[in-house]
Formats: C-alpha cells, structure tokens, sequence
C-alpha cells in the first residue's frame, strides 16, 4: 500500500507539470487576467474609499467658507464691525480663558446675529475652528508693530497680534468703511475684494 501511495503521488505530481507544460500559455493568460482583475478592484476600491473621502472634505470646506464669505458681506454692506479668527483645534481650547463659549455649529445667521450692532457679543472676535464657532467676544492681544497705518483700528491690530503669537487667520470688517481686510503671519492684507473672499477663505480653512 506504501508503495502504491507513493507511486499515485509520484503520477499525479509529474502529471501537473506535464499539465503546466502543455497549457502554459494558456496558465499564463489566466494568472495574468486574475492579477489584473484583482489588482483592477483593489484600486478601483481605493480611488473610490478615498476619492469620497477627500470629497466630502472639500465639501465641508467649501461649505464653512460660503457661510463665513456671506455673512461678511452681509456685515460689510451695512458697516457692521466684525472680527473672526480662523485657528486649528489644538490650540482652540488656548481661548477658553476670554470671552464667552458659544460652541454651535457654524452658520451665516449666528455669524451675523454675534456682530449684529448692540448685540451682547457684538465687541471682540469670534472663534471658529472647523465647522464650529468656539466663542465670541473674545479679547485678542494687540499688536505693537509701529508700521499700521493710524487710520486702521483696534480690531485690525488685534487681528495682527493673533496672527503673531500663532498661526490663526483673522478676517477683518471694517465698522468705518465696510471694507474686508484679513491678517495672516503678522501681514496685513487690507481691502478683499469680495468677489475673491470665498477663495480665500477655502485655502485657509483647509489649513487648520
């Protein structure tokens, strides 16, 4: 019985190779549509998982921005002062300390209704990291740099020191003139043309 085991074994082994010879192309073909296949759906998987992923980050970027550039229009045409801070959410607990917790979820109406004129939050900046407003009436440390112009006020040097001490982003609404401006890396960039704003704000919402 050993002998008959191993001579079935030694048939059988020498036959799929012989098989393998004979059907080599045909073998060949049928690996490489199977790794292609495979690999086809691996990838197809993977653009897919990730294509959405990164999708629906753009969307809530684009999203967040389109609510901030309209209620600082909104702002802008009625001379309404205002002064969002833009800053990651490592440091956004740093500001627990001034002001008032809001935490909501962001929107144009809660935006507005915060800087409206005599509203109780109206002074001070407001906090937004991601998709949420932190605080608002938020005191900001003012910048000492002796090269603003006399004509800009507290809340554009304000916007300045905080984006010295940190990498925040401020956007500014003049309560004199209406005009946007906004404060990146200590530089002051004054006069946003409005239809730019939601760009801009896109580019530096995907920062933090």
């Amino acid at each position: 019985m050993n002998l008959l085991s191993t001579l079935l074994g030694s048939f059988f082994q020498i036959g799929a190779v012989i098989l393998v010879i004979v059907f080599q192309p045909e073998v060949r073909r049928f690996l490489t549509m199977f790794g292609e296949n495979t690999l086809q759906r691996r990838g197809e998987f993977l653009d897919k998982f990730f294509g959405k992923e990164i999708s629906a980050v753009d969307e809530k970027i684009s999203a967040n921005a389109e609510q901030i550039s309209n209620a600082m229009k909104a702002l802008s045409r009625t001379k309404t002062g205002a002064l969002i801070v833009i800053v990651q959410e490592s440091i956004v607990e740093s500001f627990s300390g001034s002001g008032v917790i809001v935490d909501a979820k962001l929107s144009q109406m809660l935006v507005e209704n915060v800087f409206a004129k005599n509203a109780p939050l109206h002074d001070g900046a407001m906090i937004i990291y991601g998709d949420r407003i932190h605080s608002a009436s938020v005191i900001l440390p003012v910048s000492n740099n002796s090269e603003i112009s006399k004509n800009l006020g507290l809340r554009h040097r304000a916007a300045l020191g905080i984006t010295e001490a940190s990498n925040a982003i401020a956007y500014i609404v003049s309560e004199e003139t209406g005009k946007m401006s906004y404060a990146h890396k200590g530089v002051l960039y004054t006069d946003i043309n409005p239809n730019d704003l939601t760009g801009l704000l896109k580019s530096h919402l995907a920062l933090n």
